[in-house]
């Protein structure tokens, strides 16, 4: 895909300040709902093996969770070195299909999710809401 402007293509140093294109970080959307909806003990100790297994595998999670359902959506961590007092070196971190299918096989092997789904990879530097419509 070129990425273009009122002046002609834009060139890598612009898609990288601005997060488009190949530096457009990736991740995708997860839904599941539980049938009995999970008291409250129960989805405090789903959700934390949920987010312990997420940490353990390099991914963030960011979202809601009731007894009834869980909306997340899923990204890589940020890993790298710090440079000066706020800017990070590091490679793109995208989410994978793998990614995906490791969240889906875990999620899928749990006897409290009733319905699963994941929704594709999307870019996340601009805002998720074109990307669910």
């Amino acid at each position: 895909m070129v990425w273009e402007t009122v002046r002609g293509p834009m060139n890598r140093r612009i898609r990288k300040k601005k997060m488009m294109g190949e530096f457009d970080w990736k991740g995708f959307l997860v839904r599941c709902t539980f049938e009995p909806p999970l008291q409250d003990q129960e989805a405090n100790a789903f959700f934390d093996d949920y987010i312990a297994f997420c940490e353990q595998h390099g991914l963030m999670t960011g979202g809601g969770m009731t007894g009834a359902t869980l909306g997340q959506f899923v990204t890589k961590s940020r890993r790298g070195r710090r440079i000066g007092r706020t800017s990070w070196r590091h490679a793109m971190m995208h989410c994978t299909d793998a990614d995906r299918a490791l969240v889906r096989e875990y999620l899928a092997g749990r006897p409290e999710t009733h319905t699963l789904e994941i929704k594709p990879l999307v870019g996340t530097a601009h805002g998720l809401a074109h990307a669910y419509e």
